[in-house]
């Protein structure tokens, strides 16, 4: 299915007639709004609890393994993202007040062993 989309894709734009490239003057920009975008970059970030709350998200490491943390049809699933998710749901109950509408999320971010500590120290 996938691989039919690909081919039509690809036929469709073989086909299509090359448009001219024209210079985007501001006048003409102004008036399209582009499109908003999800910043999922992994910046270096330390801070207490309440900068935490504040910036409403949180990113877990968690061994990738069998049982603790695996990918089953796109959902993380294992023991560690069960804990993690059912943690996540506590602290959204426990600080809804200072939350409002807009609750915390927690990414996990499966790794191997061997980077589970460097990664931690080095707060990614």
């Amino acid at each position: 299915m996938i691989l039919a989309s690909l081919v039509a894709a690809a036929a469709t734009a073989q086909t299509a007639a090359p448009t001219p490239a024209t210079p985007a003057t501001p006048a003409a920009t102004s008036g399209q709004t582009q499109p908003r975008k999800l910043a999922i970059t992994n910046k270096v970030w330390t801070g207490d609890f309440d900068k935490l709350l504040e910036r409403r998200m949180l990113r877990v490491d968690a061994p990738f393994s069998r049982s603790l943390v695996f990918s089953d049809k796109g959902k993380e699933r294992g023991l560690a993202a069960e804990l993690v998710r059912d943690w996540e749901r506590y602290i959204n109950f426990k600080y809804a007040k200072q939350l409002g509408k807009r609750p915390l999320t927690i990414y996990i971010v499966p790794a191997t062993r061997d980077k589970l500590l460097p990664d931690v120290a080095g707060a990614m």
